[in-house]
């Protein structure tokens, strides 16, 4: 038995195996979701190389597997990772199922998931830029309807990767002629240049952000988000782990000072943006380059800023999904989303507001809700740096909450002039609301989540 074959390669057969399901949607989605927690209940359970022991069973999971030369490689040390992956999949698809999602975002799910952990653990580590090209292809293909040509975001979004890849790739192929003892510094610097470049473009980066707000604005609200949530945050798996195998970087120039001041500006970018925006779609895509800013500022405040982070990437993923929830159940009750039409709609459809609300001012930090604490611990954090950190960080927490009130005060406006809910409780709405009820838990005691998460830093810090 072996691991990548466990939890790359079978989730990919199983995709495939519902590729040919299509007109079985309640299947797919349930084999979807079933899977999921299988395969994060094997994390849970089954050792990497080591004796295993599972009733009449026993035997071995190797952690290597050796891939056209390329080796691909999970120790037992990946395995919380690995779970909390799978149970965030699960999660999505669990919501996809409430909100009645295109069934294609079960078996691609599935192997954009097989494709994230791919590429955090193909050795060398730069070969991983070749496995996000293919999840942006198929993430393209996720967010485009079969009846219609992709969006201009999507493309844009295309281009960008693309660009990224190549970087990155021509980068590796500069490394491969440097000598680190006789030390080429023009030679090093433009592959730095050239790193940081491929990087910026992977994430969106200002000013690469703009197929963030576009893709969020032009397509279904739920699969951006989903895109949103697990390609970006499977970047920045991939450039923690390249950071914390590259020391030469670090002694090279300050890295941790420059990924803090990008993370800061994105954090400014995106609290400004939210002030102005008019679009409630835009608005989720804002909430993104916020959180993507503090994802940065986490990876700078090592070694705990890590752990933060893990523990911002599960409340980021409940948070955003309930958002990107309700978008969708709005979108199909109004047909758009900017605000002008969202006037009044809390009056008539009180809990797929709440929804939306709670999802932006947890992101946004709001006391009581999951991202407070973390958000506070990123801000104490801060306070060994310049005075100029803390108030920058401050300003774009303050921006997506005032965001988040304009779009409070839109959603509770008069246009409406009945005030009963019109809403019917079902499958989603209850999901939302019990949602919603996590989030304040998560709030209320952050030091249980931290305390699950901190397995998960350990294994990338550098």
């Amino acid at each position: 038995m072996n691991a990548p074959v466990l939890w790359i390669v079978l989730p990919s057969v199983i995709a495939f195996g519902l590729l040919l399901l299509s007109n079985k949607p309640l299947l797919i989605r349930w084999m979807g979701l079933s899977s999921a927690l299988f395969f994060a209940l094997l994390a849970g359970i089954l050792p990497i190389d080591e004796t295993f022991i599972v009733g009449p069973l026993r035997g071995e999971v190797k952690g290597q597997l050796v891939f056209f030369g390329r080796r691909l490689l999970l120790e037992n040390a990946d395995r919380p990772l690995l779970l909390l992956i799978y149970l965030l999949l699960a999660f999505w698809f669990l919501l996809g199922i409430a909100g009645s999602i295109p069934t294609k975002l079960f078996p691609l799910g599935l192997i954009s998931i097989a494709l994230v952990i791919t590429g955090y653990t193909v050795e060398p580590i730069f070969y991983a830029a070749i496995f996000f090209g293919f999840l942006t292809m198929l993430s393209v293909i996720l967010l485009s309807p079969s009846e219609a040509p992709p969006t201009s975001g999507a493309l844009r979004f295309l281009v960008y990767q693309i660009l990224g890849t190549i970087c990155i790739l021509f980068a590796a192929w500069l490394l491969s002629w440097v000598d680190l003892e006789t030390v080429d510094k023009a030679l090093i610097e433009r592959t730095m240049v050239l790193m940081g470049l491929g990087f910026s473009f992977l994430l969106g980066i200002f000013p690469f952000t703009s197929w963030i707000s576009m893709t969020a604005e032009e397509n279904p609200p739920f699969l951006a988000g989903f895109i949103f949530f697990f390609y970006i945050n499977g970047v920045l798996l991939f450039a923690l782990k390249y950071l914390s195998q590259s020391h030469w970087v670090l002694e090279w120039i300050d890295a941790l000072g420059v990924i803090q001041w990008v993370g800061l500006m994105m954090i400014v970018i995106g609290g400004v943006a939210a002030v102005f925006v008019t679009h409630v779609g835009r608005m989720m895509g804002v909430g993104v380059i916020v959180e993507l800013g503090r994802s940065l500022v986490a990876f700078s405040l090592q070694p705990d800023g890590t752990q933060v982070y893990f523990a911002m990437l599960f409340i980021q993923g409940l948070a955003l999904g309930i958002w990107s929830l309700a978008l969708s159940s709005f979108q199909k009750k109004v047909g758009v989303l900017d605000y002008p039409h969202l006037e009044g709609l809390a009056r008539t459809a009180p809990i797929t507001s709440l929804g939306l609300l709670g999802g932006i001012f947890t992101l946004a930090g709001l006391p009581l809700a999951g991202g407070f604490p973390l958000h506070w611990s990123l801000g104490t954090m801060l306070q060994g740096t310049p005075s100029w950190s803390g108030g920058l960080f401050f300003i774009g927490n303050l921006g997506l909450l005032i965001g988040g009130i304009r779009t409070l005060s839109i959603l509770s406006g008069r246009s409406r002039e009945r005030f009963e809910s019109e809403e019917p409780f079902g499958v989603t709405t209850a999901t939302i609301l019990l949602i919603c009820l996590i989030l304040l838990a998560t709030g209320l005691v952050p030091h249980l989540l931290l305390g699950w998460v901190s397995p998960v830093a350990d294994i990338l810090q550098f």
